[in-house]
């Protein structure tokens, strides 16, 4: 019974430590792309369905799953969607690498288990088909082996009888992948080749994040995705918006359905708790759940532009922020 307030006790303190450590200017950087942090992959399993997509205002998100033979039955079989807070870290660990190597050769820590305490420190290591290190194998395969879409529908606002262009990009996240073994110690490397696309993107459209605060959220990937939301949100935010219940579930997808009054008013809770330890975290974000919907007004970067610049140094290049 007390299990809910330890856990309780100690996400605050890692807000504390994550709070300490922006003002100290000695923030753990992280990076992701635009698209990635404006359009989220799946919460959890969605199951066996041959698509899964997810809208931000026009921009919307399409992954499909990569295939394989199975050697059992000799049909081909789906091998799932990239969910969960492993892919997520294991996707913004590869871009940051690839962010500060400056290479589309990304090596997956010395053996899965050192990846894993690399991007879920802390967490317990365990085996067996449903053990930490099990589902990292298996979610790094259902990654790199997606193909995931980027459709923006653009509307023109000069000309109504004008059809409104469409920007579409498709990505896919490695050209090749060597990954770990399913050996008991959990040795050998793994590596990964990055599409070139993907790459460039990482390159010149990065948008920094902060480990620490990755972390402090544990295994809520809808906190985590909030976060990188508003990291991005805000470098670029010039007035207040309001992003209606709908289109934020829409987004975040932690709800299937809102449709009647019992569903919504569980949404609005749920998302209220969420932004709640969101904003313990970053206690700069003026975010506002309100009736009409959540309200975001300018506030700081997450990650101060000061150290942007330092990070710039460091690298010897611009960084450059995503529209």
């Amino acid at each position: 019974m007390a299990r809910p307030k330890r856990d309780e006790q100690a996400f605050e303190a890692a807000a504390a430590v994550v709070r300490a450590a922006r003002e100290a200017d000695r923030q753990h950087l992280a990076f992701t792309t635009p698209f990635l942090a404006s359009a989220c992959l799946p919460v959890s399993d969605p199951g066996n369905i041959p698509v899964y997509e997810r809208r931000n205002g026009d921009t919307e998100l399409t992954i499909r799953p990569g295939y394989t033979k199975d050697p059992k039955t000799g049909k081909t079989r789906s091998l799932g969607y990239p969910s969960g807070v492993l892919a997520r870290k294991t996707m913004i660990h590869t871009i940051t690498e690839a962010r500060r190597t400056r290479r589309r050769e990304i090596t997956l820590g010395d053996g899965i288990t050192d990846f894993y305490r690399t991007i879920s420190p802390g967490g317990a290591i365990s085996g067996g088909p449903t053990g930490s290190l099990t589902r990292l194998r298996t979610q790094s395969e259902q990654l790199f082996n997606a193909a995931i879409s980027i459709r923006v529908d653009r509307m023109n606002a000069n000309d109504d009888d004008d059809e409104s262009p469409t920007y579409i990009k498709n990505l896919t996240v490695a050209d090749e992948a060597v990954l770990w073994g399913n050996d008991k110690k959990g040795s050998g490397r793994a590596v990964v080749v990055l599409a070139p696309t993907f790459f460039n993107e990482i390159l010149e459209k990065a948008v920094p994040l902060d480990w620490n605060a990755l972390h402090a959220f544990g295994d809520d990937p809808t906190c985590i995705d909030m976060y990188i939301f508003f990291t991005y949100r805000f470098h670029s935010l010039k007035r207040a918006i309001t992003i209606s219940l709908d289109d934020w579930n829409e987004q975040f997808g932690l709800y299937s359905s809102i449709e009647t009054k019992e569903a919504r008013y569980k949404a609005r809770q749920g998302y209220a708790k969420k932004l709640a330890r969101v904003l313990k975290v970053y206690d700069d974000a003026d975010v506002e759940m309100t009736k009409a919907g959540i309200v975001l007004r300018p506030s700081l970067t997450h990650v101060p532009l000061k150290g942007m610049r330092a990070v710039q140094a460091s690298l010897g290049t611009q960084l450059t922020l995503g529209a």
